[in-house]
């Protein structure tokens, strides 16, 4: 059971989140906030600094979700599983990936969005591009061309794929979306990594 002090941090969190979808992250307010909840500005600032306190707060979760997903994945050793076309393997990962994505988009949508932040979209780049750089090293993938640059085009395609997908209001569940990324994953980067594999 929450504490009253937790409750109220959950209620802040769900207006934020709603008010970010109402007018985007530059039009909230910590008075939007307190007046969406009835409550006043000092209950407010018991929690949070400001609203990019509370912000970071979210995207923090966020990216940590994520991480979790990825390191107890078979992503966290992609490398192996591409190299070994070994399709099923990804499946599980990815769609967890997607069904979270899904689950949170109230707030990943508007992050990721036009009027989003772009220092979260930096971050959830940067952590697909460090997952797999981590994996290929392990396969003596490193110091190559396909190293260098496909990790980038790895984390950019992902993030643009995320970005078509929720503003596509989610034609495809989850589990499509997983078999489509991990066959293509599997044909182009296969091609690419066996051809640059020292």
């Amino acid at each position: 059971m929450l504490k009253k002090s937790e409750k109220t941090k959950v209620l802040i969190r769900n207006a934020f989140i709603k008010l970010l979808n109402e007018k985007g992250l530059n039009d909230v307010s910590v008075k939007n906030i307190t007046e969406e909840l009835d409550i006043n500005r000092g209950t407010f600032y018991l929690h949070y600094e400001d609203k990019y306190a509370l912000l970071q707060e979210i995207e923090m979760d966020i990216i940590n979700n994520i991480k979790s997903i990825l390191e107890n994945g078979a992503a966290y050793d992609l490398g192996r599983y591409i190299l070994a076309r070994d399709n099923d393997a990804l499946l599980n990962t990815l769609t967890e990936i997607y069904k979270y994505i899904k689950e949170s988009s109230d707030i990943i949508g508007v992050l990721i969005g036009p009027n989003g932040d772009v220092s979260f979209q930096w971050k959830l780049k940067t952590l697909i591009e460090k997952t797999l750089e981590k994996n290929l090293e392990s396969q003596s993938l490193d110091n190559t061309i396909a190293f260098k640059y496909m990790t980038v085009i790895a984390s950019s395609a992902q993030l643009g794929i995320i970005q078509k997908w929720i503003k596509s209001d989610f034609q495809e569940t989850p589990e499509e979306l997983a078999i489509f990324m991990s066959e293509l994953i599997n044909e182009v980067f296969h091609k690419v990594l066996i051809n640059h594999k020292q």
